[in-house]
């Protein structure tokens, strides 16, 4: 293969490759660079690519090379379970006092509802950023059983806002 043909390589596998870190990491700025990293490290090595039988798979290798990096990273500077309240209070919500009082309320009537290992779970989930894959792996379970176990913990707490809901509307009347 000529040099030129690396264009070609690039347009025909963008896309794909793309999407797929864009799935692992879940966010687009993220996945941009680290897509750009994969076509930069191909052209790079391009002379010792051009005849590669399997580009893509090679090009997909090197993607989740990258994504492994980024959860390890990820992972270092993963606070202390007693840290996560006051960061996501902080960041999420803009350090206004009154929202940090709500998040503050919501966690203690999560607390309530869900046993405490279903609350860390929820906390690694959407707060840490684990995929489904790794907390399944992390517990021993399939990535169905584990999305199920996700959609249970919801309807729990979902239940319990809106019967918290209902009884601040009757009491208000």
């Amino acid at each position: 293969m000529a040099r030129n043909d690396y264009l070609d390589v690039y347009a025909e596998n963008y896309t794909c490759i793309h999407d797929y870190i864009r799935r692992c990491v879940r966010d687009e700025a993220t996945a941009e660079d680290m897509t750009q990293e994969v076509f930069l490290l191909v052209y790079r090595k391009w002379d010792e690519l051009a005849d590669h039988p399997n580009i893509v798979g090679y090009m997909m290798n090197a993607a989740k090379f990258n994504i492994c990096k980024w959860y390890a990273r990820q992972r270092r500077v993963m606070p202390e379970d007693g840290e996560t309240l006051e960061i996501v209070s902080r960041d999420s919500l803009k350090g206004n006092d009154s929202d940090v009082f709500r998040m503050s309320e919501f966690y203690s009537d999560a607390e309530s509802v869900l046993r405490k290992e279903d609350l860390s779970i929820l906390k690694y989930y959407y707060v840490y950023g684990y995929t489904s894959a790794e907390m399944a792996q992390r517990l021993g379970i399939s990535v169905s059983c584990f999305k199920a176990r996700v959609a249970r913990m919801k309807k729990e707490l979902i239940a319990a806002l809106r019967s918290v809901v209902l009884f601040v509307l009757a009491f208000r009347r």
